[in-house]
């Protein structure tokens, strides 16, 4: 199936790969690049139609007390429930979820507990609340049941993991959140950190299914826009350094230069469709990988 999406995904790509590089305006930025990690930031505020599907911040005056402020996306009804605040949860019977929340509009939120597997929901539980309108100093609590076919935690040699997310839908809308308590039938507790008292801890903001802001899809896009001229030229310069180093090493005979060069042709040909370094263990592996075909002797 994804074969056959081959023409639709490219031309998406290709589109998202124009607004990427519209992004460099100046030749400042064509040299040296908009920063590491800048290009989310800058996509999502410049690029046509780029926006994040929603965001969490943490909000706190001192240590030992906090609440987190959940937003859906600025202008599109699209993208409402595709980011999300999550924590990792047992698959248990019966869940039900209690929470606090201050908004000043009035916000739809959306509560799911998934089988899931990293991005990929199997099946979820579900409970979707009418947040009123408060001031901006008041607060309401809410307590829900959450709805759906009985999650399973698999088998023991294939446990599958439960994931409770939190998000805000609808363009424009956001609320704060704070106190959050899901618990199972028995009355167990489930949550950590669920006062924010700790800040983010055991928490992790997520996306699912929409990532163009995050990520430009070609590692070769990705030095260019977030390094510039200067910084791609070095580091594919290295690459190809050591590439060179690995086939003379070869043809005297080393047994592993082989397979470092044909790990970083691996990188360099997935590069062409995806971004690889804006995964901190997969660019922290390419260094490392870079180093030993560098450094080491015969």
């Amino acid at each position: 199936s994804r074969v056959a999406r081959s023409v639709a995904d490219y031309e998406s790509r290709s589109a998202h790969w124009r607004r990427g590089i519209g992004l460099l305006q100046g030749p400042e930025a064509w040299w040296f690049g908009l920063g590491l990690g800048r290009l989310p930031a800058h996509y999502d505020r410049i690029a046509p139609r780029g926006e994040f599907s929603g965001e969490a911040r943490w909000q706190g005056a001192d240590a030992g007390s906090g609440a987190v402020s959940l937003a859906g996306p600025r202008s599109r009804w699209g993208l409402g429930g595709l980011h999300g605040l999550t924590q990792r949860v047992p698959l248990v019977p019966g869940y039900r979820i209690r929470f606090d929340v201050s908004t000043e509009r009035g916000a739809d939120v959306l509560v799911r507990v998934c089988e899931s597997h990293l991005l990929y929901d199997r099946a979820c539980q579900v409970a979707r609340v009418r947040a009123a309108p408060t001031g901006t100093a008041e607060w309401r609590t809410y307590q829900v049941a959450l709805e759906g076919e009985p999650l399973s935690a698999g088998h023991w040699w294939a446990p599958r993991q439960g994931v409770l997310t939190l998000s805000v839908l609808g363009a424009g809308s956001s609320a704060i959140f704070d106190n959050i308590v899901l618990e199972a039938s028995s009355g167990q507790a489930l949550l950590v950190n669920g006062d924010f008292s700790a800040g983010l801890a055991h928490w992790l903001p997520a996306a699912q299914f929409y990532f163009l802001p995050w990520h430009i899809d070609n590692l070769y896009l990705e030095l260019l826009i977030e390094r510039g001229i200067v910084g791609a030229l070095l580091l594919l310069g290295l690459t190809a350094a050591v590439l060179w180093r690995q086939v003379r090493l070869a043809s005297q005979g080393d047994a592993l230069a082989p397979f470092i060069a044909a790990a970083l042709s691996g990188v360099l040909c997935l590069g062409l469709v995806s971004s690889v370094l804006d995964v901190p263990r997969v660019a922290l592996s390419l260094a490392l990988l870079l180093t030993l075909g560098l450094v080491r002797v015969k």
